[in-house]
């Protein structure tokens, strides 16, 4: 009795040891979330140290997160079923708290055992199967969830107080446009003293940074000079920070050649019928067409 004791004692230290440590974390983009296995794993031979394992792998499929949400929730299962109904396992709800705080309208990520094993989410009042999501619901919740499950290996169950490092590889990967304008705020207020390094090409995610917090590298050499960013229309970032034109090439070779045919008097007919050309190509009320209409109608007054 008295050597399980000390053993007991002598984990709990070394468990007290690692409480605080910052964890370490890299996401590559060809992360992969495929269809969870769900398989059972001995979650209480995990130790703290363990929060470093696969870490740095240059290939994520988030099937640690999967197996060990499952294995603990097998736990979490019995001790409400034998002890007491409104026992919460508390990294488990780390978890649940980081999932549904980010992503807000999902809900409730739990096993599902009949008729066959899969991870389901309650979605604006329906329940749905993981694999019913989008690509982008899906990998937000694997990578979400595998973050405050490293977290909890050293935190337990305040995974938001977790600090650490981790790396994003193109954090806008699957994500809807309207989500990549709320990622990096959504990682802030998820993982408050997490220091995030991310790449990305997408103009509304660098849209929600200030320049001081980006970095442009071009062939591996850091760029001066970092053009404003923050709440910034994605054309005018696409333009000073890739070098991207608002229009394809072809459209904007066809806005110029109607302008040089305003230019030219003796040409007004082919420029109205030009004119009606982009009207019905590019909408009537695209702002170029809008513009070039306005400078028309100012010349046959003038």
């Amino acid at each position: 009795f008295q050597e399980r004791k000390i053993d007991e004692i002598k984990a709990k230290l070394e468990e007290n040891l690692w409480f605080g440590t910052p964890i370490i974390a890299f996401y590559p983009s060809d992360r992969i979330v495929a269809e969870p296995e769900l398989k059972v794993i001995d979650v209480q031979s995990i130790k703290p140290w363990n929060v470093y394992y696969n870490s740095l792998d240059v290939s994520v499929n988030f099937k640690n997160f999967f197996d060990w949400f499952r294995s603990l929730e097998d736990i979490e299962n019995e001790k409400r079923l034998n002890e007491d109904n409104s026992y919460r396992d508390k990294r488990l709800n780390s978890v649940r708290t980081a999932i549904t705080n980010f992503i807000g309208n999902i809900t409730s990520p739990r096993v599902r055992r009949q008729p066959e094993e899969e991870l389901i989410v309650e979605k604006e009042n329906q329940q749905l199967s993981f694999q019913n999501l989008s690509s982008g619901e899906r990998e937000l919740i694997a990578l979400i969830g595998d973050i405050a499950r490293r977290l909890s290996y050293v935190y337990g169950g305040n995974s938001n107080e977790g600090k650490g490092a981790v790396l994003i590889d193109e954090i806008e990967q699957h994500l809807h446009p309207g989500w990549q304008r709320t990622i990096i705020p959504n990682l802030r207020s998820t993982f408050p003293n997490i220091q995030f390094i991310l790449t990305t090409h997408s103009p509304q995610v660098l849209s929600t940074l200030k320049r001081e917090n980006v970095f442009i590298l071009e062939d591996f050499k850091l760029v001066k000079d970092t053009p404003h960013t923050y709440g910034r229309d994605s054309n005018s970032i696409l333009w000073d920070i890739f070098g991207v034109e608002k229009r394809p090439a072809e459209s904007k070779e066809e806005f110029s050649r109607l302008y040089r045919l305003m230019d030219d008097e003796s040409k007004a007919k082919e420029t109205e019928s030009l004119l009606h050309d982009v009207e019905e190509k590019y909408g009537y009320y695209d702002e170029e067409v809008v513009r070039a209409r306005a400078h028309f109608q100012f010349l046959n007054e003038s």
